[in-house]
């Protein structure tokens, strides 16, 4: 049986809730790469469970979003606090109990409860419309915060002191009682004495020692030779689960994104498990280097989480030529230093444009390059035939270059589409990115090498910024080395599809030697 560990966890203590109101939603990705390898085993009827170790109150919710609602899972806090799998149920928050009078006031974020006279509640929603939270107030200081869960239940309890801070966090059983309590100050853990019997001790130093007293219990209760555990590389969680999970059983799969530096402590800590999974030539060279000096036997894998499959190219069809440019990872320096090149290639062309690629909302560099593309822009418009007659909707869609926001995997998927060349000169381009074009089957213009990328096949290698013109010209003068570069991102999705991904994976963790 296969087991994945996710690190989906928040940013605070790992173990925490991790749902919030929808207004406090950001636009990032959760997508990963044991969302992307529970979707591969899932297509191809591969067994496998996940293993969540911290408190989830939307999890359900959470996995329906991305694909895995079908998905076997282990639970330590629904171990904990002896809750059974079931399907979403939303709570209508008029059906709860509350003082007769009380009056609802409806806001665009919460719905607000009046219930006395110095008395009131917040009700929160998820942003699939489930409630998740209700406060308590007491002129107008909170008093209490009832967590639900989104299986339709009552879920846990958190108390505030006279300075607003919360300063414990009660764990319910679905009857409402209390199984444990976290005190946040100390990070203690006490067990209510009717639960007692469920737990190996009364008392807690912090709650990591309460899932790995579960996590070991549930390991040893399916424990089996065949078992193989994937984990998530996360140094939050990593040293727990070697404690209690076999080396020759454990493979880690480093994800750049989640850990772009290993520090000292994590290399230590990943040097107990058998295998590794790598996604970046980067952080692979850097490992090799690490092993060869630790003189350690673990074996190590090159293995992308994203899986390559064939997506429709409209590029052809368009009457705009689009150049994709990532400006992520890059600095603002270097940004526009390309655009010093780019901005006037695409002035020249007829029907070209300029599209800036960015994950982050908020970009400092968006935001730092906005009037020097604004001014780009406005040039570009005025030099249109009947620009004087056009309004300023029409004027508003005249641009030479624009920047689009791409924080989720599916958006990428649907600008790739519509592109003609990807260039991204990042030391390590963007995984997702790579991919894409070639499922796309559009040519990639890379400052460094990866496996993703063969120079003058599905894309070029440049060192410098002024050989842009010279490479685009490549793909862009002519149809030959477009359909070349078209034709091998055909033959690469076959090599990256999530059925050669599943059997190379399984051929490296059941101890078939890698590349034979």
């Amino acid at each position: 049986m296969k087991y994945l560990i996710p690190a989906w966890y928040n940013e605070g203590n790992w173990w925490r809730d991790k749902a919030v109101p929808f207004y406090e939603t950001h636009l990032t990705t959760e997508f990963d790469d044991m969302i992307s390898l529970g979707n591969m085993f899932e297509k191809h009827e591969e067994s496998f469970e996940l293993i969540c170790l911290n408190y989830h109150s939307q999890l359900r919710n959470f996995l329906y979003r991305n694909g895995l609602f079908e998905a076997s899972y282990w639970s330590v806090f629904d171990a904990i606090q002896g809750f059974e799998q079931a399907t979403p149920q939303p709570i209508d928050y008029r059906d709860l109990y509350w003082p007769e009078g009380t009056e609802f006031i409806y806001t665009p974020y919460i719905v607000k409860a009046y219930t006395g006279t110095h008395t009131s509640s917040n009700i929160y929603m998820s942003q699939e419309g489930y409630m998740t939270w209700v406060e308590d107030y007491r002129d107008e200081k909170i008093e209490k915060r009832y967590v639900f869960d989104d299986r339709g239940f009552l879920s846990s309890v958190t108390f505030f002191n006279e300075n607003k801070q919360p300063e414990k966090i009660a764990y319910l059983k679905r009857e409402g009682k209390t199984v444990i309590e976290e005190y946040l100050e100390t990070g203690e853990v006490e067990v209510s004495e009717a639960f007692r019997h469920h737990f190996k001790q009364s008392e807690y130093i912090s709650m990591k020692e309460v899932i790995q007293e579960y996590l070991a219990t549930n390991i040893e209760k399916h424990q089996s030779s065949q078992n193989a555990y994937i984990a998530a590389s996360d140094s939050r969680h990593n040293a727990l689960l070697t404690e209690v999970i076999e080396g020759k059983q454990l493979t880690f799969s480093l994800f750049s994104r989640r850990q772009p530096e290993l520090s000292h402590s994590d290399l230590n800590t990943i040097s107990a498990a058998r295998h590794w999974l790598i996604d970046s030539q980067a952080q692979e060279n850097k490992l090799k280097q690490y092993k060869e000096e630790a003189n350690l036997t673990v074996d190590m894998m090159h293995h992308t989480p994203f899986p390559a499959q064939i997506l429709p190219n409209l590029s052809s069809q368009l009457h705009e030529t689009e150049i994709g440019l990532m400006i992520d990872g890059l600095s603002l320096e270097a940004v526009n230093e390309q655009l010093d090149v780019l901005i006037p290639y695409v002035q020249q062309g007829e029907d070209l444009r300029l599209v800036l690629l960015t994950r982050h909302s908020r970009s400092q560099r968006a935001e730092a390059l906005k009037g020097r593309i604004d001014e780009v822009n406005e040039q570009f418009a005025k030099a249109q035939p009947g620009y004087l007659l056009m309004d300023e909707a029409q004027i508003a869609e005249l641009k030479l270059v624009r920047f689009e926001f791409i924080p989720f995997e599916a958006d990428i998927v649907k600008l790739i589409s519509t592109l003609r060349i990807m260039i991204d000169l990042n030391t390590e381009p963007d995984l997702f990115l790579q991919i894409s074009s070639i499922s796309a089957g559009i040519p990639q213009i890379n400052r460094y090498h990866t496996e993703y990328m063969k120079d003058r096949a599905n894309g070029l290698l440049v060192t410098a910024d002024s050989e842009l013109p010279q490479a685009l010209d490549t793909f862009l003068i002519g149809l030959k080395n477009w359909n070349f570069a078209f034709a091998y991102s055909v033959q690469l999705v076959e090599a990256y599809s999530s059925e050669k991904l599943v059997k190379q994976l399984n051929r490296f963790i059941e101890g078939e030697t890698y590349g034979t």
